[in-house]
Parts: structure tokens; C-alpha cells; sequence
């Protein structure tokens, strides 16, 4: 079984090995208890993405960063989820009759670099290929996913970079917001959110309705 946990849950699951106190939901402590169990059985499988290192390397003090991280580490067993980017194209092509739906086979993946894959390299790549120089190169990926999971912070001018796209992309959203509060009406909000979203991945849709063959006839 995958589960795929967010931020929030990994923090309870760090919280219920080394300070049970701070989680102040007993059914939340049990559930991160059970979970704990059947992951040492290998009954699930908890995977990690590129999300979950941006916000640990974000997350306070040195020491609550370690507690977190070597949660996720004990718990991972070396499974991660492909770029969402990179799923997201596949999503779309599939959508528009160009490709194969996505299972968890390929969103999950154990592959060397599986979540940092960039938008060149195709979801077939995250398939694995058994061998020596494979499993060095799994071996080495765990090590550098390792110290990064770990790391104090990210270097100030990747700091300030990450920090600045974040932020553009939430002043977008926070735009539309205020807009609506500032400007009430009968509207569908769903549409609006629909319109705001193919907005948002306007160029992704390009390309893959590029891919999927797809034209507007002219």
C-alpha cells in the first residue's frame, strides 16, 4: 500500500517517536503509532517528494529539522514520487487521448532522481533497471538525498530564488482572491477556479496537446 503523506502528517510521525506530548490529538497519536508498526512490517509505503525537502530544509530549528528528517528517512524506504511537473504533463497528454493513464507505478517510483526529474526526461525513466551500475547509482542517490533532507537550510541565493518564485505564484492567486472579495457577484466559484487553473498551466496544455497530436485545425 502507498500513502502519501503530507507535510503536516510527517511532522506528527517525527512528533510521536521523539516528543509524544506535542501531538494533542490522541486518535492522531494512535494513527501515527499504527502507521509507524505497519511500516516496520513493509506493509506501506510512504514515499517522499521534492515538496517534502523545500519544506523540511524550511522547518525552524536545526534540531526539529533532524527529528523530521530522520522520520522521513527511517520511514521511506527509498520510494519517492516522480515530479509533480513531470506528472502533470503525462496527466494532460493522457487527457487528451495522447498516452496512458497514470497508475502508482508510475507516480511512485524508486528510481535515482525520480523527484527531481525536469520536464525533458520522459516518465518511462523512472522505470528501473536492475544491474550494478543501477544499484550504485540508487546507493549514491540515497546518500545525496540524505545529506539534503538533513541539510540546515538552503544556500541564501537558492533561498532567495525558491522564495521568489513562491512568492510570485502566490501573489497571482492572492490577486484573484481579493478580487473576488472586493468585487461579490453570482458567480460559479468552481468556474472560476477552473478558469484560473488552465491559466496557470496554459503552456503545459500547449505542449501536450502538441504531443497528443492535437490542432486547432488550421
Amino acid at each position: 500500500m502507498i500513502i502519501y503523506l503530507d507535510q503536516c502528517h510527517w511532522i506528527t510521525m517525527a512528533q510521536a517517536r521523539v516528543s509524544r506530548n506535542k501531538v494533542q490529538v490522541a486518535e492522531e497519536l494512535q494513527a501515527a503509532d499504527a502507521l509507524w508498526a505497519r511500516v516496520e512490517a513493509g506493509l506501506v509505503r510512504l514515499p517522499l517528494s521534492s515538496a517534502h525537502l523545500v519544506e523540511t530544509v524550511h522547518a525552524g530549528t536545526k534540531e526539529r529539522r533532524r527529528h523530521l528528517a530522520e522520520a522521513m528517512l527511517d520511514a521511506y524506504g527509498g520510494w519517492h514520487m516522480v515530479q509533480p511537473l513531470v506528472v502533470r504533463r503525462h496527466e494532460l497528454i493522457s487527457a487528451l487521448g495522447g498516452g496512458k493513464a497514470l497508475g502508482a507505478d508510475d507516480v511512485f517510483s524508486s528510481a535515482a532522481g525520480a523527484p527531481l526529474f525536469n520536464y525533458d526526461l520522459m516518465l518511462a525513466q523512472a522505470g528501473r533497471q536492475r544491474g550494478e551500475r543501477q544499484d550504485l547509482a540508487d546507493a549514491v542517490w540515497r546518500g545525496v538525498w540524505s545529506e539534503l533532507l538533513r541539510d540546515e537550510t538552503l544556500p541564501a541565493d537558492e533561498l532567495e530564488a525558491t522564495d521568489a518564485v513562491i512568492a510570485r505564484w502566490a501573489a497571482l492567486h492572492d490577486g484573484l482572491a481579493q478580487y473576488l472579495r472586493e468585487n461579490p457577484g453570482d458567480r460559479d466559484l468552481r468556474l472560476v477556479t477552473a478558469a484560473a487553473m488552465v491559466g496557470d498551466i496554459k503552456l503545459d496544455l500547449a505542449q501536450a496537446a502538441l504531443t497528443a497530436q492535437i490542432s486547432d485545425g488550421g
